[in-house]
């Protein structure tokens, strides 16, 4: 049926397992990106002392009080200052 060599079937191992630890790299680069990206999502920095925390409670709201001061911190999309 199918003749292969020695050589051809260490070849043929040996492309399988690069394109097996790529794709497990690659799928690892992209999941870690995600955590990043939900992570500065949900983190934010007081406007009054500074200090960084996450959100709080799963729908959030507008304003989110500092864990530290209770100052509240406006959440959203758009969260300038002026």
């Amino acid at each position: 049926m199918f003749e292969i060599g020695l050589s051809q079937l260490f070849a043929l191992i040996l492309t399988v397992s690069m394109v097996s630890a790529g794709g497990i790299l690659l799928a690892g680069r992209i999941h870690e990106r995600r955590c990043e990206r939900e992570m500065k999502r949900n983190t934010f920095n007081c406007r009054v002392c500074g200090r960084s925390y996450l959100r709080s409670g799963a729908g959030g709201g507008k304003l989110q009080k500092c864990p530290d001061c209770a100052s509240p911190n406006l959440t959203g999309l758009d969260r300038r200052l002026g």
